[in-house]
């Protein structure tokens, strides 16, 4: 039987979250790679307030963007390998990963490298939104999540809009890395001793303006291949001759004499402009002419 309007209304409504209500509960008990987000944000009365139970996060069950994000990462995922040759592995774990110093310190990532060694976040963004601007937005997530994992180099995966975009590789700073520390854990004093913070000034985090590196095409295979083909093999026919040319007129240029304006013999002829720069060309009498006639000489040849 088909679904009314309204019915479809309610089961949209009753979306449910990615999360059990055990995994909400125990995200009480640590700052997670988001809640770092906040704290370096300077929000840290709303997390207190939340920590500590006073509070309930807001639900995020039917926020349309976030439930997007939670749907395409397995198509995210599966498409960072189909176009850019990345293999994932799923965490082998599900309660989160503590950091063995600073149990408070959590995270749930979403992935992590094939060989384990680069913790990935699968992102769902705008189409209008830049590499370097989506990296600000997470950088202090990330480097929490390396920090808790054991990781020293993090990779956002993300989709803008339509489009699958160039993976976004973070390295660990362990400068910034030592404020985010100390920040989490003036923060998690404050839920420990159940004392009311307020806000903090929000701290940036730096990195290197992000270079973007074009994918390379394999032409073969391609509706270009034909004329890929063609071009190539004039281009490989031509490169020893065009190379030794090159040398040749270096080798000319180099006997030509410093006092003169003009040598020419053996089917070649150099000319010396007035700022000193040498032109080669092949060897003509009526070249020959035309240069001396233009320096005023009389005698011709």
């Amino acid at each position: 039987m088909t679904s009314t309007l309204g019915q479809q209304c309610v089961d949209a409504a009753k979306i449910r979250s990615l999360l059990s209500d055990e995994q909400i509960e125990e995200r009480k008990s640590f700052i997670g790679g988001s809640d770092a987000r906040k704290i370096m944000q300077g929000n840290w009365h709303d997390l207190w307030l939340q920590k500590t139970g006073r509070a309930i996060a807001d639900s995020l069950e039917t926020v349309f963007v976030v439930q997007l994000g939670n749907l395409t990462e397995k198509l995210n995922r599966a498409f960072l390998y189909i176009e850019h040759d990345i293999a994932t592995m799923l965490p082998p774990r599900v309660d989160a990963y503590r950091h063995p110093l600073f149990p408070f310190m959590a995270c749930n990532p979403d992935a992590f490298s094939a060989d384990g060694q680069i913790v990935v976040d699968f992102k769902h963004t705008n189409a209008w939104n830049k590499p370097d601007k989506l990296l600000s937005t997470y950088f202090w997530q990330m480097q929490h999540n390396m920090f808790c994992t054991g990781t020293t180099r993090g990779m956002i995966s993300p989709i803008y809009g339509n489009n699958m975009g160039e993976p976004i590789y973070v390295e660990q700073d362990l400068a910034q890395l030592e404020l985010l520390q100390e920040a989490e854990a003036k923060f998690w004093k404050h839920v420990v001793d159940d004392k009311e913070p307020v806000d903090t000034a929000e701290v940036t985090g730096q990195f290197d303006p992000i270079t973007t590196v074009l994918p390379a095409m394999r032409m073969r295979g391609t509706n270009k291949e034909s004329e890929w083909s063609e071009a190539a093999e004039k281009f490989l026919a031509n490169k020893e001759g065009r190379t030794k040319a090159n040398d040749a007129e270096k080798d000319l240029k180099v006997l030509m004499p410093d006092d003169h304006r003009l040598a020419y013999g053996f089917g070649v002829i150099i000319n010396r402009a007035k700022n000193g720069n040498l032109s080669l060309k092949k060897l003509s009498i009526q070249a020959v002419v035309r240069e001396k006639l233009e320096s005023g000489e009389d005698e011709l040849v």
